[in-house]
């Protein structure tokens, strides 16, 4: 039965780390295509870019601690 908490664990982390990885992809395309558009909103952007940047961020860092706390037996 640990042997399945182990493998569970590491696809969750694993999954939500490539997930968290093309969406910030993505995000960074867009930005990237949205400040070359429109140079004189930048500003405006990058504070937006970097919100979403977090939020998006944030996925995988808690599918982290998840994954760590089923491996360490809290569950």
């Amino acid at each position: 039965m640990e042997e399945l908490k182990v493998i569970g664990a590491g696809l969750m982390m694993g999954l939500a780390a490539l997930g968290g990885g093309i969406g910030l992809g993505v995000l960074g395309g867009r930005f990237l295509e949205a400040a070359a558009r429109q140079p004189d909103l930048e500003k405006s952007l990058m504070v937006k870019f970097f919100l979403s940047a977090g939020l998006t961020d944030a996925i995988p860092m808690i599918s982290l601690a998840f994954g760590l706390l089923l491996v360490f037996g809290v569950f």
